[in-house]
């Protein structure tokens, strides 16, 4: 199972991902539990360290989505970003290395409700995703050519989230 190791003894170097499946697939599968977390109920809350019902705060959906990329942070510089909790500062100082939090500005309000359309924006940029929709969306509550827009294509044609309403995304929510 684990191969073989010199002089039979198992290797602190080696380990096994608790993630066996690619990093594309696993955040796509976040991304599915996150259309239900978003909504009254959530069927793999679990796995991702997410709550089961109810709104998803922003410094939980940030923590989640930096175990769910792997990411970690390499720089030390000072952040930008007003009250950031002890424990919380390794993970944003990882997804902002990516700049994938510059939708909040200088005060990231971590305990504050994440929406659809913050969450698509962070998720899409940590995917490399952020500018490849068009822009061009057929939804009232999402401006053409903004990278909101950007994010609803890539949300849609990822099959991330659904729209509220056809004429309605629901960025806001």
């Amino acid at each position: 199972l684990f191969g073989s190791f010199p002089g039979n003894a198992p290797s602190l170097h080696y380990r096994l991902s608790p993630f066996p499946m690619p990093i594309f697939r696993r955040v796509s599968t976040f991304l599915i539990s996150l259309t239900i977390l978003l909504q009254p109920a959530a069927v793999f809350a679990g796995e991702w360290g997410l709550p089961d019902t109810g709104d998803v705060s922003r410094g939980t959906f940030i923590r989640a989505t930096a175990r769910a990329f792997e990411l970690q942070a390499h720089g030390k510089e000072a952040l930008p970003y007003r009250r950031i909790s002890k424990d919380m500062i390794e993970v944003v100082r990882a997804v902002h290395e990516r700049d994938a939090l510059s939708i909040f500005g200088k005060d990231l309000r971590l305990a504050a409700a994440i929406t659809r359309g913050e969450s698509i924006q962070i998720t899409a940029k940590l995917a490399g995703l952020g500018q490849s929709g068009d822009g061009k969306t057929k939804f009232r509550d999402v401006r053409d050519d903004t990278p909101l827009a950007r994010a609803v294509d890539v949300a849609i044609d990822q099959e991330w989230l659904v729209p509220v309403r056809s004429t309605q995304f629901g960025v806001t929510q």
